[in-house]
C-alpha cells in the first residue's frame, strides 16, 4: 500500500487547526501516535498497545487502513490551510517573539519532553505461537529476527518488530506495568491484547528532556495562531453572512 510517512509534517500541521494552546496530554499522545504510524508506514497490531480514545483510535486505524490515499490527506490539508491564510489575513493575525516566550514562560512544564523508550515488538495469533516464540527467545534466539520470522503482521516482519520510540504515556496500562519490570535489553512474557498475544523487547530508554525555547518556538508560534484561527474562524462566517444579503424573488 502507499505510504502517509512524507507527509507526516503536514499533517502535523493542519491537526494543529484544531488544537487550543493549553496542550492537552491526550491530543499530544494521539498526534505523537499518528505521526508514529505515518512514518512506519501502518503497524494495526501497534494501536492495540496504545491508550487512546476510542474516536481517535478509529481516525488512525482509517489511516492506517488507507482508508484515505496520500491524494486525499493532500487535497484536505490544502484545503484547511487555504482557510487558514485568509483568517490569518482577513483578522490580521501576528505575535511577537515577546508573546510567544511569555506563553513558553507560563505553560513550560506541558513542553517539557517525557521519558521515551524504543520497543521491539513479536505478536502472533495465538498463545501457542507466543509460547513457542518466548521458548525460542529463553534459548538465545535474537528477538529482532524471531519477530521478522515469526509475527502475523507484514510490518513487523519488515523491520523486526521495532516500534520506534514512544513515551510510556501512550501504552496502556498491562503493557505499561509489563515494561516497567524490564531493564535495556530484556523482554516481557507473552501479553495478551485485543486479536492475539505480544512481547515486547526495552532496547532503548531516552531520559526526559527540558523544553528548550529556541528549538520550539516555532512550533509554538504556530500553535498560537492555530489556536486564534480557530476563535476568529465563526467570528468571520458570521461578518461574511451579514454582507451577502440574499433576496428571494417572490
Amino acid at each position: 500500500g502507499s505510504s502517509l510517512g512524507n507527509n507526516a509534517d503536514e499533517i502535523s500541521v493542519a491537526s494543529q487547526l484544531y488544537e487550543s494552546l493549553q496542550i492537552n496530554p491526550e491530543r499530544r499522545v494521539f498526534d505523537e501516535l499518528f505521526n508514529m504510524i505515518l512514518n512506519y508506514n501502518g503497524l494495526p497490531k501497534a494501536i492495540h498497545l496504545l491508550k487512546i480514545e476510542p474516536v481517535e483510535r478509529g481516525l488512525t486505524e482509517a489511516a492506517i487502513l488507507g482508508v484515505m490515499t496520500p491524494e486525499e490527506v493532500r487535497e484536505k490539508i490544502e484545503y484547511e490551510l487555504r482557510i487558514k491564510k485568509t483568517i490569518i489575513k482577513a483578522k490580521k493575525i501576528s505575535f511577537t517573539n515577546k508573546n510567544v516566550k511569555k506563553v513558553f514562560t507560563e505553560n513550560k512544564k506541558n513542553f517539557d519532553k517525557p521519558e521515551e523508550i524504543r520497543l521491539r515488538q513479536i505478536f502472533v495469533n495465538s498463545e501457542k505461537d507466543a509460547q513457542d516464540a518466548h521458548l525460542a527467545l529463553e534459548a538465545g534466539a535474537d528477538f529482532a529476527k524471531l519477530s521478522s520470522l515469526k509475527s502475523t503482521q507484514e510490518n513487523l516482519k519488515k523491520n523486526g518488530g521495532d516500534l520506534g520510540y514512544v513515551s510510556k504515556s501512550m501504552l496502556v496500562k498491562e503493557i505499561s506495568e509489563a515494561i516497567s519490570l524490564l531493564k535495556k535489553g530484556q523482554y516481557t512474557k507473552p501479553i495478551k491484547i485485543a486479536d492475539g498475544y505480544t512481547l515486547l523487547k526495552l532496547e532503548d530508554i531516552k531520559k526526559p528532556e527540558a523544553a528548550n525555547f529556541n528549538k520550539i518556538k516555532a512550533q509554538l508560534k504556530e500553535s498560537m495562531i492555530n489556536q486564534s484561527v480557530m476563535k476568529k474562524l465563526p467570528i468571520l462566517i458570521k461578518e461574511l453572512r451579514g454582507k451577502s444579503k440574499i433576496e428571494i424573488m417572490k
